[in-house]
């Protein structure tokens, strides 16, 4: 994981959950952005503390993580279900139609679990029209 005091903290919490509860003994390696960013595209970890937050569209989201060519898929998931979805999704303009869309892309995350989403960020993006 990278090394900020945030992040580690999050690391933390959370190896102390699953070692607490899993009976695991996961410690943490923390070191600066580019080098865990190495490792993470490398494949080089057991398991891995990301995070994204400051997103609009879903695509952003599940596309860039969940595609098998995502620009921040570092776990290796390959799905052609999922690619199929995503790309259709990336087609629709219809606003409802490509919310059905990206939900039926979070169900396929929900059960094949590439990633384990752990919480919500409490950070909110005001907009306005102009």
């Amino acid at each position: 994981m990278w090394g900020s005091n945030w992040w580690r903290r999050m690391g933390e919490i959370v190896a102390g959950q699953a070692n607490q509860i899993l009976g695991t003994k996961i410690t943490l390696q923390a070191m600066d952005f580019n080098a865990a960013y190495s490792r993470a595209k490398a494949g080089d970890y057991d398991a891995m503390v990301m995070g994204w937050l400051g997103f609009v569209d879903p695509d952003e989201y599940l596309g860039e993580i969940s595609r098998l060519q995502g620009f921040s898929q570092h776990h290796f998931y390959a799905s052609d279900k999922m690619d199929a979805v995503l790309e259709r999704g990336r087609a629709e303009i219809d606003l409802v139609k490509r919310q059905a869309v990206y939900q039926e892309a979070e169900r396929i995350v929900g059960d094949e679990l590439p990633i384990l989403p752990c919480f919500c960020s409490n950070v909110h993006n005001l907009l306005r029209p102009n």
